[in-house]
């Protein structure tokens, strides 16, 4: 299962929900998908009905929540989806739970920890890398990664001069 985000809200009156994706650009959550809401150790499926962009959210219609009452009982909720339902992915292209784990190491060979999770910025998503007691943020754009092995679940950086600095 790959949590897509989180319930934040209703819309309106028509049974419509606030969500917000943890990756603004994924297209995963469509009519159709079965997705698992849960919060507080309870879960339920529920099936998508509709999905539309509005601001930096997704407002979604799950399958028999008609009205407002119904979709407030939805707020709170993580939304999950099970990973057969994302598409795959193209050339050069991640799930950010596909880095979670892997090494991380320089140009040189230096291992500087392991991806923790990544973090999404204005700018460009970041890698949160840890290495015991120490964390870097290391932006996912290709002046710094340069590649990322899926099979030796690692990535390799080049680090600019100040980056890996305390």
């Amino acid at each position: 299962m790959v949590r897509l985000g989180k319930i934040v809200g209703v819309h309106a009156l028509g049974g419509e929900v606030r969500f917000l994706p943890y990756n603004p650009h994924s297209d995963t959550l469509a009519p159709g998908v079965t997705a698992v809401l849960c919060r507080a150790g309870e879960a339920e499926t529920a099936e998508v009905a509709s999905v539309r962009r509005h601001q930096r959210f997704l407002l979604v219609r799950f399958a028999g929540v008609d009205d407002r009452s119904a979709a407030e009982r939805l707020r709170g909720c993580d939304v999950w989806v099970r990973l057969e339902s994302l598409p795959a992915p193209g050339p050069n292209e991640f799930y950010y739970h596909e880095l979670e784990g892997m090494e991380v190491v320089t140009g040189a060979g230096e291992s500087l920890g392991y991806v923790a999770r990544v973090m999404t910025s204005a700018s460009a998503d970041l890698l949160v890398v840890r290495q015991g007691e120490r964390e870097h943020l290391i932006p996912m754009v290709a002046e710094f990664v340069k590649s990322i092995d899926r099979n030796l679940r690692r990535v390799c950086i080049e680090p600019i001069p100040g980056l890996l600095e305390p």
